[in-house]
């Protein structure tokens, strides 16, 4: 018989952290491989044909290559390469680097990136009032389904956590980033 493990965390920042990479997991697996095979760029494909097969360093070659002429879509899988370190050096500031990138280009999914990566601190001191206005532009930009519930989610629970002059400058940021 299986006994359930109880693990106990020495704070908060490591609990809200390890609840955001669980986020970002689900995420990934929902919003990820799945969604790509419809790409029609061949060199994408190629990419994701050596993810599908786990040659994780070719994938994040092809994609760098084509993140680094502009490609959103592969900035924000590069970025989830460099997070996971998936061929790649783990490299959160590459992650970051990336996911901004496609963020900046548009690319709703990688808005939820950019936030889940500003809630779990990584490369750097968990940073929730950016966190909280990148799932805001998520939750307003994703199409209706589960990853848009979930940046909800994710938006709503970190609302508690700010003060509402936090909330306030949240809302100006957005006013000016994404027109609300």
């Amino acid at each position: 018989m299986h006994t359930p493990v109880t693990v106990r965390s020495r704070n908060r920042r490591e609990t809200a952290a390890g609840m955001a990479r669980g986020a970002l997991m689900a995420l990934l697996l929902a919003a990820g491989v799945p969604m790509l095979a419809g790409c029609s760029d061949p060199d994408f494909r190629d990419g994701l044909q050596a993810y599908q097969t786990g040659d994780y360093a070719r994938a994040a070659h092809v994609w760098r290559r084509l993140a680094e002429s502009g490609d959103r879509l592969a900035q924000h899988h590069l970025a989830n390469l460099y997070r996971a370190g998936l061929g790649v050096e783990r490299d959160p500031g590459r992650a970051l680097h990336w996911a901004r990138e496609a963020a900046n280009g548009g690319h709703p999914e990688a808005y939820a990136h950019v936030a889940f990566l500003y809630q779990a601190g990584l490369g750097g001191r968990p940073r929730l009032r950016e966190a909280y206005q990148w799932y805001r532009l998520a939750a307003r930009n994703l199409p209706a389904g589960a990853k848009r519930r979930e940046a909800i989610r994710n938006r709503d629970r970190l609302a508690e956590r700010l003060t509402p002059a936090e909330r306030r400058a949240a809302a100006r940021w957005l006013a000016r980033y994404g027109g609300e």
